[in-house]
């Protein structure tokens, strides 16, 4: 009876014996991740209101080949300061000039994107792979960066901007956990070990706009044109920074196309006058650029720009209101 007893006993210390030789050869959970495509705002008018959104998609794969050993992970997504800037805020260079944007977890663009190495935090996910029995255990997925530039950025010249991640800068650490058989809780917090790494770029083209507001030029009330009347009115003109621009006013739709034959009407009747440069009423405006135009470079701000209207003397038609409608073109 005692010998029996002896066989069972040392069986069953070479079972335990063999569960945890598995588990102490046990290897890590290896991941892979890509940046695609690189965050590419394309063009933006920062002299608009409305912010420029965009997004890029960080793709990763985590797998292991333990035949009885589980793992459990907490993936964190770093991204971190860049090339040219901390991260709040983001900026993006072009010839020493700068435009801001920012990256963010969620697509209310809310929560920025930082990195556990910082004061803002990165992405976190969990995952689980079971035992590999005979093969290899994997999970992949996706995770989407949601970048925003920011309207009212009239102090960028227009260009090609660009920044750039690398390094510990865009970086997804893993901190794992093993188990036999079935996974066990994930850690829940960001690890040491480094993944891998994931580089990518932002770029955004600042393209050249400009906008123009006329407020209406009024000669008022008029009695008999034996003198000559004069009116001012202003054009109120935006222009991207150190952009070149021109002022061009149309000869009306009453004259045939010629700016000297500009013409009021009422019906059959009219009454001729003339629009101007400057104060002395001796440049007349018109639309052909680098003739009869006003240049001008923009600031990023409103500039305003006087138009001098005069009626000469002539005849004096009809009482009535008489009118005419100029078209502003701003050539950049």
């Amino acid at each position: 009876m005692n010998h029996k007893s002896l066989c069972h006993f040392t069986t069953l210390l070479l079972i335990v014996y063999g569960l945890l030789y598995f588990q102490s050869v046990s290897a890590a959970v290896n991941c892979s991740i890509t940046a695609t495509p690189n965050t590419n705002f394309g063009s933006v008018n920062v002299l608009s209101a409305s912010p420029t959104d965009s997004t890029a998609t960080l793709s990763y794969t985590c797998s292991h080949s333990d035949f009885f050993t589980a793992y459990s992970a907490t993936l964190c997504f770093n991204i971190g300061p860049s090339l040219n800037s901390a991260i709040n805020p983001r900026q993006m260079r072009a010839a020493g000039n700068t435009l801001n944007y920012q990256l963010y977890q969620d697509s209310a663009r809310s929560m920025l994107w930082g990195s556990q190495y910082g004061t803002w935090q990165p992405v976190m996910m969990n995952i689980s792979l079971p035992a590999a029995f005979f093969g290899t255990s994997s999970t992949s997925g996706t995770m989407t960066v949601y970048g925003r530039i920011p309207g009212n950025q009239t102090m960028a010249v227009p260009g090609g901007y660009s920044d750039s991640f690398s390094g510990p800068n865009a970086q997804m650490t893993i901190n794992q956990r093993s188990a036999f058989w079935n996974p066990p809780p994930a850690p829940g917090t960001c690890g040491a070990p480094v993944a891998t790494n994931f580089p990518f770029n932002v770029q955004a083209s600042v393209t050249s706009q400009c906008f123009v507001n006329a407020s209406p030029l009024n000669f008022g009330n008029v009695g008999l044109l034996t003198a000559g009347v004069s009116a001012n009115t202003a054009l109120a003109v935006q222009c991207s920074r150190m952009a070149p621009y021109n002022v061009g006013l149309s000869a009306g739709q009453n004259s045939g196309g010629n700016i000297n034959a500009r013409q009021m009407v009422l019906g059959v009747h009219n009454i001729s006058y003339q629009l101007y440069q400057d104060a002395a009423r001796t440049l007349v405006w018109g639309d052909t650029v680098g003739t009869n135009t006003v240049a001008g470079t923009g600031t990023g701000n409103t500039q305003n720009l006087s138009v001098y209207g005069a009626v000469p003397p002539q005849n004096t038609p009809p009482t009535g209101t008489y009118n005419d409608v100029i078209v502003v073109t701003v050539t950049y």
